[in-house]
């Protein structure tokens, strides 16, 4: 059995807008205004196991960059829970380490970067103030995690402004790599990079998952670098899950009619005519979600089950699916 490492236990995450004070003094004349309620996540569970690659894909709004932000700590769930393991409980310093343990590398780096620090201070800063370096000794560490991602020395006293795309998408992986983390959430690392530029950034993700033991979340949109990447996959659909496994499996032989749906939209290169199905329909509103199976609107197989019950994620083989139809 593989070792878990990050444990998602019955998360979901609420984002509230309030009555403001305008608004407030509206209802007082009679109006009805009422705070806004974005359900960005609902009850999501799944695990990462040491040494995965989990890609995380869905539509826009779907959810995934939130749930990489609470599983790296940046956001803390309104409900349920996230467990980083291998951290024994009551050890001293065990909740710094938890955090630095989990480390989020951004979509876009000339955003992540601070333009008035040099690479030397960007990198070295949190390894200094976290003890993994002396001050005196931070020049030659940075060097060090600036050769990891295939940059020289001659980076360390320049700005952000003055790299390539490409080179800032390294300096953030140096940066992320410099607290020694055992996790790292990838949010559309590679969206903003040209193709070439990106298969060169994949290649060094692979590499340093195998010489640091690295283990990956990775999100994003592009299902052909998913199922390049990932040993698993997360479906994600209007903040739930609604398939998750092996990523051979679900690419070969997807159950879930949204991920059926998803991979009959995925180019691929080959000879001949190719037909595309759309998804009917629009995705629902966050604020205002369907009852039962969020997927039901959209969905050639709903019936009335669907629009009054919740899915359960329940096994199937290797994989977990929520639908009441496979």
């Amino acid at each position: 059995m593989a070792e878990t490492l990050v444990s998602v236990h019955n998360v979901s995450r609420r984002f509230v807008k309030p009555v403001g004070w305008a608004e407030k003094i509206a209802n007082a004349l009679g109006a009805d205004y009422r705070e806004v309620v974005v359900h960005a996540l609902d009850d999501v569970s799944l695990r990462i196991d040491r040494g995965d690659v989990l890609g995380v894909v869905g539509e826009s709004g779907c959810g995934k960059s939130t749930l990489g932000r609470v599983v790296a700590g940046l956001l803390a769930p309104s409900s349920g829970s996230v467990e980083f393991l291998p951290v024994v409980a009551g050890e001293s310093g065990s909740e710094e380490k938890r955090r630095l343990a989990r480390q989020m590398i951004f979509q876009d780096p000339s955003a992540s970067l601070n333009p008035r620090m040099r690479i030397v201070d960007q990198v070295g800063e949190a390894a200094v103030a976290h003890c993994f370096v002396n001050a005196s000794e931070m020049r030659e560490y940075v060097v060090d995690m600036l050769g990891k991602v295939g940059l020289d020395a001659s980076s360390l006293t320049r700005y952000p402004h003055q790299f390539s795309g490409g080179q800032r998408a390294r300096i953030g992986i140096a940066r992320a790599l410099a607290v020694k983390p055992q996790l790292l959430v990838c949010d559309e690392s590679v969206a903003a990079l040209d193709v070439s530029i990106q298969a060169q950034v994949l290649n060094l993700f692979a590499e340093l998952r195998e010489s640091l033991g690295l283990t990956y979340m990775f999100i994003s949109h592009d299902l052909g670098v998913v199922q390049h990447l990932s040993t698993r996959v997360a479906v994600m659909y209007l903040g739930r899950v609604v398939e998750t496994g092996p990523a051979a499996r679900i690419f070969s032989s997807p159950l879930h009619p949204y991920t059926k749906a998803l991979l009959d939209a995925m180019p691929v290169i080959r000879t001949g005519r190719q037909a595309f199905a759309t998804i009917r329909g629009e995705v629902a509103s966050p604020v205002n979600p369907p009852s039962g199976c969020h997927f039901h609107p959209r969905c050639p197989r709903a019936e009335a089950r669907c629009r009054e019950e919740k899915p359960a994620l329940v096994p199937r083989g290797d994989v977990h699916v929520a639908c009441h139809f496979v």
